[in-house]
């Protein structure tokens, strides 16, 4: 092997791990859609819209069958080579339920999976969004006080 040769393929192999960290919010577009399904007596509702203009993000919605418990905004969007989730929720009149929105940051990235975990002060530590089949969306919570769950979410008509 050529002394040229060889220091490109040095050189790919120094860069590549770094190459594979950058995350960009087109490597999200498996999230899109609406997906809904129940939470105990809660049904979750949650719509992603394709990415577009560095962003993606979502609107969450939790009914009973009498009302609205909660709207949520999401927005993740790409700062200095990460993926930045940030999310608000609100009561059924907008009222914010904290303030400032928590901010969590991709710390894992595999097909159809990723990983945001907690950046600053809020109840939630960890977030894990993935996608095992093209009719499943699951959504792995993992709260700073209380317990973790799974929702597990189709493909909503």
């Amino acid at each position: 092997m050529s002394p040229a040769l060889l220091r490109r393929v040095f050189y790919f192999c120094l860069l590549l791990p770094n190459a594979m960290l950058a995350a960009t919010v087109d490597d999200l577009a498996w999230m899109t859609g609406h997906w809904s399904g129940a939470l105990g007596e809660t049904l979750l509702d949650e719509t992603w819209n394709a990415p577009s203009g560095g962003t993606i993000g979502a609107i969450v919605r939790t009914t009973s069958a009498a009302s609205t418990n909660m709207i949520e905004l999401i927005t993740i969007r790409e700062e200095g080579g990460e993926l930045i989730l940030m999310l608000q929720q609100f009561d059924a009149d907008l009222t914010p339920r904290f303030a400032p929105a928590q901010q969590l940051k991709m710390t894992a990235m595999e097909p159809r999976s990723v990983t945001f975990s907690q950046a600053g002060p809020g109840g939630l530590k960890q977030l894990i969004y993935a996608r095992p089949s093209d009719t499943v969306f699951q959504i792995d919570v993992t709260l700073t006080e209380g317990p973790r769950f799974v929702a597990k979410l189709t493909a909503a008509r």
